[in-house]
C-alpha cells in the first residue's frame, strides 16, 4: 500500500508535491445513462430492491417503519449529544487535560463547517453509518496544513475504490439543486480528504449496509404495516366478494365497484349498512387479522429490527411488561455492547483523519461517556460521593462535571483515615497510637 506522508502544518506546497496526483487515479468510462436507462446506483437509491415480501426497500421506506426510525434516531441522538473533547497528555505525571486552544477544538465541538453545528454533523454521520453501513465527510484543509472544515457527504453520492498506486480514494458524484445548478461538481478525493466511518466490514474498504443485509426483515415489516393500514382504511373490515346469480356486463361491474368504493370503503364509511339487489350475496374470502396473528407478527418484526441495530426493545417503547431490574440491565447492556463500540468507531476515525501523526502521541479526541449518566441524578450523586470519599476526584472536579463554578478550597483531595499501605501498622509509624502521620493526606 502507498505511504501517505505527514501533513505539514507549515506548508501545503510540500503536501501537494508528496501526495499522489489525482491524475494518477484510474478513471472509469463515462456511463451512457438517461432516464430511460438510469445507472444502477440511481435505481437502488430511488426504487430500492425488492424484498421476499414483495416490497421495495429504500432508506426512505425503511424509515417509515416506526421501529427502524426509532432505532436510528436513538443511536444518532445519543452519539450527537455526548460531549466530545480533544485532550492533551501531560508530560511527566501521565495526566491529561483539555486542549481548548488546539485548532480542532472549535471544529469538532462547536462548528465543523459554517452551515452546521457539531451536534447536527454527528447526528447525520451516525444516522448514515447505522442505516447505510458507511458515513462520509469531506475534510477541507487550510493554508496552515490543518483541517478547516468537515462536510458530510451522502453515502449514495460516494464510491470507494482502491488502486495499487493510490491506495484508497473516493469518487464523489455531482450534486445539483432543484434548478439543476451544480452545488458540488463530480470529483475524486484522496484518503486524507475523506473521513470515513464504517460499520461491519469484510474488506476494510466499505461497511455492510443494513438496508441490503436485512432487506427481507425490513420488507416484511413494511408489508405488515401496509396490511394493517389498508385494513383500518377499509373500516376494519376485510375485502368482500359479491356474487350475482346472473352475468353482469362491463359497465354494470364498473358502476357497482365505483358505488361500493364511494359509499362503503374508508374509515368515514365504516359500519354503514349495504343494500344488495337482484339476489346478490356477500362472501368473506379470508380469515380475520387476529386469526392470521398479524399483531404478533408485527411485534416479532419490531423486536427483530431492534436486534439488527443492537437496541433493547424498551429503548424504543416496546415494554412487554418487562420487570424494572431487566430494564436496568438492558440499559447497561446497551451502553456497553452497543454504544461503546460505536463510540470507538467514531473516536478512531476522528483521531486518524484529523490529527497529524506526530500529534497523536500527545493529543487525542474522545467522547465523554459520563454524559450517558447525566439524566440519572441518583446514580450520578452516588458516583460523586464515592469519588470524593476515596480521593480520586476533588470538589472542583465534580463541580466542573456539573458545569458549576469552582469554590475556594475545592481542589483538595480527601482520603479515609483508616487506609494504609499493605504491611504497615494501621495505627501509624509513631509510638503514640493516636498520632496521625503528617503525610497521610499528601498526594
Amino acid at each position: 500500500m502507498p505511504h501517505t506522508p505527514e501533513r505539514s502544518p507549515h506548508s501545503l506546497t510540500a503536501l501537494g508535491q508528496a501526495l499522489p496526483s489525482r491524475r494518477d487515479v484510474p478513471v472509469a468510462p463515462v456511463e451512457n445513462s438517461s432516464l430511460a436507462s438510469p445507472p444502477p446506483w440511481l435505481v437502488d437509491a430511488l426504487l430500492g430492491r425488492t424484498s421476499a415480501a414483495g416490497t421495495n426497500v429504500t432508506a426512505a421506506s425503511a424509515l417509515r417503519i416506526s421501529t427502524v426510525f426509532a432505532c436510528v434516531n436513538l443511536l444518532a441522538r445519543t452519539v450527537a449529544t455526548l460531549p466530545i473533547k480533544i485532550y492533551r497528555r501531560r508530560p511527566g505525571d501521565g495526566g491529561v487535560e483539555e486542549a481548548n486552544n488546539h485548532a480542532l477544538h472549535d471544529l469538532i465541538r462547536y462548528e465543523p463547517n459554517p452551515e452546521m453545528s457539531s451536534t447536527s454533523w454527528r447526528m447525520a454521520m451516525e444516522a448514515n453509518r447505522a442505516l447505510y453501513g458507511n458515513a462520509f465527510s469531506e475534510i477541507t484543509w487550510g493554508a496552515d496544513g490543518r483541517p478547516s472544515g468537515i462536510w458530510p457527504v451522502h453515502p449514495n453520492d460516494v464510491e470507494v475504490h482502491r488502486s495499487k498506486s493510490m491506495g484508497i480514494y473516493y469518487k464523489v458524484r455531482e450534486v445539483t439543486d432543484s434548478d439543476g445548478d451544480t452545488i458540488r461538481p463530480e470529483r475524486v478525493l484522496l484518503s486524507y480528504e475523506m473521513l470515513h466511518l464504517q460499520g461491519l466490514s469484510f474488506n476494510g474498504l466499505s461497511g455492510v449496509s443494513s438496508l441490503d443485509t436485512w432487506r427481507d426483515t425490513i420488507g416484511l415489516a413494511q408489508a405488515l404495516d401496509t396490511n394493517a393500514a389498508k385494513f383500518f382504511g377499509n373500516g376494519s373490515r376485510l375485502g368482500l366478494i359479491l356474487s350475482h346469480p346472473g352475468k353482469l356486463g362491463v359497465e354494470a361491474r364498473d358502476f357497482l365497484k365505483a358505488q361500493i368504493k364511494d359509499q362503503y370503503e374508508g374509515v368515514d364509511n365504516a359500519f354503514r349498512s349495504m343494500v344488495l339487489q337482484e339476489g346478490m350475496k356477500v362472501e368473506s374470502p379470508r380469515s380475520a387479522n387476529n386469526e392470521s396473528q398479524m399483531d404478533e407478527s408485527r411485534q416479532r418484526q419490531a423486536k427483530e429490527i431492534c436486534a439488527v441495530f443492537g437496541v433493547p426493545p424498551n429503548k424504543v417503547g416496546i415494554m412487554d411488561n418487562i420487570p424494572r431490574a431487566n430494564v436496568e440491565e438492558a440499559n447497561r447492556d446497551f451502553s456497553i455492547n452497543t454504544l461503546r463500540p460505536i463510540i470507538e468507531i467514531h473516536e478512531a476515525e476522528l483521531n486518524r483523519s484529523l490529527l497529524l501523526k506526530r500529534e497523536r502521541q500527545r493529543y487525542f479526541i474522545e467522547f465523554d461517556l459520563k454524559g450517558l449518566e447525566r439524566g440519572n441524578l441518583k446514580d450520578r450523586s452516588a458516583y460523586y460521593a464515592s469519588a470524593r470519599q476515596w480521593g480520586y476526584l476533588s470538589a472542583n472536579e465534580i463541580r466542573r462535571m456539573e458545569n458549576l463554578n469552582p469554590i475556594d478550597g475545592g481542589d483538595e483531595y480527601l482520603a479515609p483515615v483508616n487506609m494504609t499501605p499493605v504491611g504497615e501498622d494501621a495505627r501509624g509509624a509513631g509510638e503514640n497510637p493516636e498520632q496521625i502521620p503528617e503525610n497521610l493526606f499528601q498526594r
